[in-house]
């Protein structure tokens, strides 16, 4: 027979078990740290070529995101580049886990997220060139459209000058003496 100090350890036992499991929920992942435009990554331009990734399934838009002038993406996370000189570049999502890819570039008129200007955008898989300005911020919001996310890589560029760009390097057509 059961004591009746056996049925109270068994039950207090029982007690402290069922409120532990209530309490434990479901396992979400973490937004990604570039979630809003506030913590965006910074591409440092003396590192270029740069290439991220991030995985943007647990990534939101904050309440003034409200940017897409090419598609909307509930799952956006932010990039920031400020060149040190003026140039021609390229940033695209190539290698990201999903097909629905959006890119949207903006340029930092005044401060903020409000203070964006819409430049171009790109999506399932194209990329965006650009010339950007020495000094000037750009913001690039990533994302997905309809798939729910996965591996979003961010790659950017600066594509070379033709070896004959400057006054130093230029050619000279010879001319043919008659």
């Amino acid at each position: 027979m059961f004591t009746s100090r056996f049925l109270t350890k068994f039950a207090t036992v029982m007690t402290i078990l069922l409120m532990t499991l209530s309490s434990v929920g479901p396992a979400y992942a973490a937004a990604p740290t570039n979630d809003n435009f506030d913590s965006a990554t910074v591409i440092d331009p003396g590192a270029l070529p740069f290439s991220d990734v991030v995985n943007n399934m647990e990534a939101t838009t904050e309440p003034n995101e409200q940017l897409y002038f090419c598609e909307y993406s509930p799952q956006t996370v932010w990039y920031s580049f400020t060149p040190s000189h003026s140039g021609g570049f390229t940033v695209d999502m190539a290698g990201s886990s999903f097909g629905d890819t959006i890119l949207n570039l903006y340029q930092a008129i005044s401060p903020g997220i409000g203070g964006l200007s819409e430049l171009q955008c790109a999506n399932y898989g194209n990329s965006i060139t650009f010339t950007a300005q020495a000094g000037t911020t750009y913001y690039f919001q990533a994302g997905s459209i309809y798939s729910g996310g996965g591996d979003l890589y961010v790659n950017l560029q600066e594509i070379p000058p033709p070896p004959n760009d400057s006054f130093a390097s230029s050619r000279r057509k010879s001319k043919s003496l008659p």
